[in-house]
């Protein structure tokens, strides 16, 4: 795995989105509202159940018609037949060679390592396309976040994110992306966006 260099120009921090495990009725439209309201840089989308896989493979087309790349959660087979970007999935060894062996290697599969820095660079040795940190307090996973970015050329997303202010914050340690926590979807998705885009540009100006 490349190690990244002290002085190497850190990329832009963007934002993800999260879908909720259970999608309302009016879901495919908010997204599409929260898609169109500011930059996305991705999608992860629940794996589907046979009552939501046609609203899934909706949205899955309206982000990708939008530029965004769509991963599925957990559900390998849902990712390829769905005509997703890739999968994210948890930190499993033999789930990862699974990943890549049937979604090709230009998939993205990410792989979400909690706050181990054991499993990170595990799966950074091993390929994945980007390592997310989840779980514990702000103050732990922006540690975690900052040495990683000071290290390893892997990007890192700050997985589950709750507020905008978290979002300055994770950017500012030299997350690569931030994913917006479930909270995103419990009233205005699309103001949500523009206000962790907001936070996210504050970062920029504030380095």
């Amino acid at each position: 795995m490349q190690e990244r260099e002290l002085t190497e120009t850190q990329t832009e921090c963007r934002l993800c989105l999260a879908a909720p495990d259970a999608l309302g009725k009016d879901f495919a439209a908010r997204l599409e509202a929260a898609l169109d309201a500011e930059d996305v840089a991705s999608l992860v989308l629940p794996a589907p159940t046979p009552a939501d896989r046609d609203a899934i493979r909706h949205c899955v087309s309206a982000a990708q018609e939008r530029g965004v790349a769509v991963l599925i959660a957990g559900d390998l087979e849902a990712a390829k037949s769905l005509g997703a970007d890739g999968s994210h999935i948890g930190a499993d060894a033999k789930a990862f060679s699974r990943a890549r062996a049937l979604l090709g290697p230009s998939a993205i599969i990410g792989i979400d390592c909690g706050l181990s820095r054991h499993d990170a660079l595990t799966f950074g040795e091993k390929g994945a396309d980007y390592i997310a940190f989840s779980g514990g307090n702000a103050d732990r996973a922006t540690e975690i976040i900052r040495w990683w970015s000071d290290l390893v050329v892997v990007p890192c997303i700050a997985w589950n994110v709750a507020s905008p202010a978290e979002a300055r914050m994770f950017a500012q340690a030299g997350a690569d992306f931030v994913s917006a926590g479930p909270a995103l979807w419990s009233s205005d998705p699309a103001t949500a966006v523009a206000a962790f885009n907001a936070a996210i540009d504050l970062s920029r100006s504030a380095a």
